[in-house]
């Protein structure tokens, strides 16, 4: 009762060629290496703030770790289990994890991986389907200890899916596990121009279901398959934030203020379509995440006010 996402991963050339340098090897180790300190607390939010210091690796290494981090977070518990079909008995473990995110998340080979660890730990990875037949047939997991394995969940926390939600608890454990597609917001109506560059990339891309303005890019996306010209029509940004600057009728001379603008996506969005006489005001409590916010506006052309709120408040209502 296993239909999660566990297929092999369809080598990605262009990514597997920046494994040829070792450095980012080792350095995806010690990053893997602090975030397995912080499962139980904070790992999510550590390891955020480490790839945004993380400087010794150029702009594609860097996704390509962070990648194959965020492949760790969600899937420890399914990596260990193939490593340990393979023959693994823990040692060197971010090492080996690091290796089997990639095998996950670029397609490295598994042979490959085996050459750059130094041992054949990785055949699991080449057929998991094979490989969780035979966890099933010799060791006889319960379903809730295969939900835990295959979705990386805490064992009580798959027992209690599974006593709340029945059957229903695979369909969520996978939607769980897939990567979340590339949302873009594309300005300037250039859906169509900026959709034919990516697929001459070689992206598989697609109109957002409820943004006129969203592109949905399946996988990461590296930003340089498009043209400078396109780029400076695209930004970051999940379709559900698009809907909702679809939602807001600024009205003309009104003020429009959003109250937790973060890097300002949102209001940036907003920015571009006030009426006549109408002024938009970003307000949050992360002064450096206003700055950039204005960074962004300027470098759009676009004008947008600011104030940075105290933790203890109070709100500005009045701007």
């Amino acid at each position: 009762m296993i239909p999660l996402d566990i297929e092999p991963t369809p080598a990605e050339p262009q990514r597997l060629a920046l494994l040829r340098y070792p450095a980012i090897r080792r350095r995806g180790a010690a990053l893997t290496a602090g975030a397995l300190e912080r499962l139980e607390r904070d790992a999510d939010a550590w390891l955020s703030r480490a790839m945004r210091r993380e400087r010794s690796l150029g702009s594609r290494p860097r996704r390509l770790v962070g990648d194959a981090l965020g492949e760790i977070l969600r899937r420890r518990r399914l990596l260990e289990l193939l490593l340990r079909r393979g023959g693994w008995r823990g040692e060197r473990g971010p090492e080996a994890l690091l290796e089997a995110a990639l095998i996950r998340c670029a397609g490295l080979a598994p042979s490959e991986a085996a050459r750059a660890f130094g041992a054949p730990i990785f055949g699991a990875f080449a057929d998991p389907a094979a490989a969780l037949a035979g966890w099933l047939r010799e060791e006889a997991p319960t379903e809730a200890a295969q939900l835990a394995v295959t979705g990386s969940f805490t064992d009580w926390f798959a027992r209690r899916l599974l006593a709340e939600r029945g059957e229903a608890t695979w369909e969520l454990a996978a939607a769980l596990g897939r990567r979340a597609p590339t949302a873009l917001r594309v300005r300037g109506g250039a859906i169509r121009e900026v959709l034919g560059e990516l697929e001459r990339a070689g992206y598989s891309a697609r109109p957002g279901r409820w943004s006129p303005a969203a592109l949905i890019v399946e996988g990461p996306l590296d930003p340089s398959a498009l043209s400078a010209e396109r780029r400076a029509l695209v930004q970051l940004q999940d379709e559900g934030s698009q809907l909702i600057v679809e939602l807001v009728q600024p009205p003309r001379g009104g003020l429009v203020v959003d109250l937790c603008a973060g890097a300002g996506g949102k209001s940036l969005a907003l920015a571009e379509r006030l009426p006549r006489g109408a002024r938009l005001h970003a307000t949050d409590v992360r002064g450096g995440a206003l700055q950039e916010a204005r960074r962004r506006a300027r470098r759009a052309g676009l004008r947008l006010e600011t104030t940075r709120i105290p933790p203890e408040g109070p709100l500005p209502f009045a701007c």
